[in-house]
């Protein structure tokens, strides 16, 4: 179907699509610093997505062109790092199909059909990777507060802002805490508080992202985006209201802001990254100056989404109030169905031990293996799939991770994994233990057995955790 170039008339859904692509806008400012190791193709793949969101979001009046544009750069970006991809850009991938199919399947009507079904099937995205994250944490390293990824990112938050304060049962609170708000998230969002549903999790995402180690700035501005859209119509106006008021009357104009943005932004990794090519010392420097500037940009976002979440939870009063509704349409509903669909079966990969990363386990401590399981309920790897079953050991003399930083050393790992950081390091030689034997990584015998136990399909789709105890000491996504 030939769509026409046109303004997007429909001020409600052009702010969903303006906290989509602000998702987006920090999603890609996570980007690491050490290009001269991870290559120039990863710097440009995640800069196109990132000057994509700032052109669209510098234009008050969003447009076909530029929405697609925006899209299709994400994509090209997520397909070119798969499957190195952290999960909140899988959440991002799913919504953003999401997003984008009201211009495709009802373009002279996007608002009306964004109100009565994108919104539906946005939240039953958002109920999906709550559920999972929450499944997923229900382990006893997870409940061990000497274990537990909660705490130790608690530790980060509390050493990077003295006022946390520190108390006899804080480990066990911040544990069982988080577990309560990724329960609650999604049962509020069933029961239809969703009002309380987005408030609980806009504070929830917005301490989370105090650890600025972890850089989860990211992930709260990508489930941020999802929880407002979630609620819906009110929440989106209410959005915008505040946020409009709040930038103009200090930028006089959004466009001045996000062209700021951007060039400090711009000026800022481009100094990191020439001294990181040319080993200059005052890298970390560079760095730094970057990090508490991308930091001050969240707190200043980031507290703009709580104001007008709370100015919505206390101002409203019809809690159940009814959605838009319009004729169905079965073909965009089909397409909906199959998305949900994907994002569910990529939460279950954990557990059918089709995948370990990337499955919604949101640094939730998981370990389910053929021979050992952590969690409180499932006992082992379903074992759909013969991955997990067939193992290798990376060797190494030393701590330094290998192969930009995918493998650690003295290890085991699903062979599969093995091969496939073989087969993308080919400058970065290492020896692996496999059967009875020892492999060089650029040897031809490796070459073939990632011929026969890989393909390029399963190399760009699956990626797995480190198999043993490294795998439950590690907070690894």
């Amino acid at each position: 179907m030939q769509i026409k170039i046109h303004k997007l008339n429909a001020p409600i859904y052009s702010t969903g699509l303006t906290l989509w692509a602000t998702a987006i806008f920090f999603s890609y400012l996570s980007a690491r610093f050490d290009y001269s190791k991870i290559g120039v193709s990863y710097f440009f793949s995640s800069l196109l997505p990132l000057i994509a969101a700032t052109y669209f979001l510098m234009n008050r009046e969003k447009k076909i062109l530029g929405t697609v544009f925006l899209f299709l750069s994400f994509l090209i970006s997520f397909f070119i790092n798969l499957p190195i991809v952290p999960n909140h850009r899988y959440v991002l991938f799913f919504a953003s199909i999401l997003m984008i199919l009201p211009i495709f399947v009802s373009p002279k009507k996007e608002e009306e059909f964004f109100l009565s079904q994108t919104v539906r099937h946005v939240r039953s995205l958002t109920i999906i990777v709550y559920f999972f994250a929450f499944l997923s944490k229900l382990n006893w390293d997870y409940l061990d507060v000497n274990k537990s990824c909660a705490v130790v990112f608690f530790r980060h938050i509390q050493s990077l802002h003295g006022f946390i304060p520190n108390f006899p049962l804080v480990d066990l609170s911040v544990v069982y805490g988080s577990l309560l708000v990724e329960l609650l998230i999604p049962v509020f969002l069933l029961l239809r508080f969703r009002n309380a549903a987005l408030y609980l999790g806009l504070v929830f995402h917005f301490i989370l992202a105090l650890d600025i180690y972890k850089y989860f700035t990211n992930f709260s501005a990508v489930m941020g985006f999802l929880l407002f859209v979630s609620v819906g119509q009110a929440a989106l106006k209410k959005f915008e209201s505040f946020s409009s008021v709040t930038i103009e009357n200090v930028f006089k104009t959004r466009a001045k802001f996000f062209l700021w943005l951007l060039s400090s932004l711009f000026v800022l990794m481009v100094t990191s990254i020439v001294v990181d090519f040319s080993g200059g010392v005052s890298e970390s420097k560079a760095i730094l100056l970057f990090v508490v500037f991308r930091h001050l940009m969240w707190l200043i976002y980031g507290s703009f989404l709580l104001i007008a979440a709370a100015k919505l939870f206390l101002e409203s009063r019809n809690v159940f109030a009814r959605e838009i509704v319009v004729a169905k349409n079965i073909r965009f509903n089909l397409l909906a169905l199959a998305v949900l669909s994907l994002a569910f079966i990529n939460g279950t990969t954990p557990f059918v031990g089709l995948k370990s990363r990337t499955g919604f386990n949101m640094y939730g401590n998981l370990r389910v293996e053929p021979s050992f399981s952590n969690h409180l309920f499932v006992p082992r790897t379903l074992g759909v799939s013969s991955y997990m079953y067939d193992v290798g050991y990376v060797l190494g003399a030393d701590e330094e991770m290998l192969c930009d930083n995918i493998l650690y050393p003295n290890t085991q790992y699903p062979i599969f994994e093995i091969l496939r950081a073989a087969n993308r390091c080919k400058d970065q030689t290492f020896e692996f233990a496999y059967g009875k034997s020892i492999f060089k990584s650029d040897s031809n015998e490796v070459d073939l057995l990632i011929e026969q136990k890989t393909s390029i399909f399963t190399r760009k789709l699956l990626t797995f955790k480190p198999i043993g105890l490294k795998a439950e000491s590690e907070c690894i996504w």
